[in-house]
């Protein structure tokens, strides 16, 4: 079943673990973990305020308004979801314990799910040459390289290394990575993931003017709800593997 504004607001809530939100707020978070769905601001915010004073009013309401101090009025816009306080998980224990290799297969799997789910046919290349998975939509084949972090808020900015030959190697039309962040969200572990052609990484890599060695680092940035690969704005590459194509 396709998800509601409802639905996805409520994500909002689990995901960034808050009390209480403004609409402006609300609206600002949709756009960016669903930019495809949520483009205008000012219609977002209308979106959302309907969305969520016709919930309020269902017998089994998700959301529920916020009251001022005075208990007789409420705060205009703000609005809570309906459930008892989140219960946390033990992110440095889990952090710890995950080992790079697992780590990163387990990336690699994960992103093999969502391309299944958004209609490719993928797998796992069983020799590592740059290249981690391999996908197709008819007559069309992709390269994509995986890389994975886990992180210990949704908030935290997060970096990746790659190898520059495989790096040089590899950007091609038909090169990706996705950048894969891990992070709690209440009891679970949830993954946003970070779509990139290899044009667009090696723009920044240029823009940056990096020094040539082994490796180079990727590494993102969140700043007002957006998220910076240097002075690039990939906020619309989350979770967007439409782009693979």
């Amino acid at each position: 079943m396709k998800k509601t504004t409802a639905d996805k607001v409520a994500e909002i809530f689990n995901r960034l673990g808050k009390k209480e939100m403004h609409v402006d707020e609300i609206s600002q978070q949709l756009m960016q973990h669903y930019s495809f769905d949520y483009k205008d601001i000012e219609k977002t915010k209308n979106l959302v305020s309907n969305a969520l004073s016709g919930n309020v009013k269902t017998k089994y309401p998700l959301f529920r308004k916020v009251k001022n101090k005075n208990k007789k009025s409420y705060k205009r816009g703000y609005y809570a979801l309906k459930r008892k306080a989140i219960q946390t998980i033990n992110v440095e224990e889990h952090i710890k314990s995950a080992s790079k290799a697992y780590t990163g297969r387990s990336g690699e799997y994960a992103v093999i799910s969502e391309l299944i789910f958004h209609g490719y046919n993928a797998t796992i290349l069983p020799v590592d040459n740059g290249i981690d998975v391999v996908c197709s939509t008819g007559a069309k084949f992709f390269h994509i390289q995986v890389k994975t972090r886990i992180c210990e808020t949704v908030t935290d900015n997060i970096s990746y290394t790659i190898k520059t030959s495989a790096f040089e190697k590899n950007n091609y039309y038909n090169d990706f990575y996705v950048f894969v962040r891990r992070f709690p969200q209440g009891m679970r572990w949830v993954s946003d993931y970070i779509v990139l052609h290899s044009r667009e990484l090696n723009e920044a890599y240029q823009a940056a003017k990096l020094k040539k060695s082994s490796s180079i680092g990727v590494s993102f940035i969140l700043v007002n709800h957006k998220i910076y690969l240097g002075s690039m704005d990939v906020s619309s590459s989350i979770n967007n593997f439409d782009k693979i194509k």
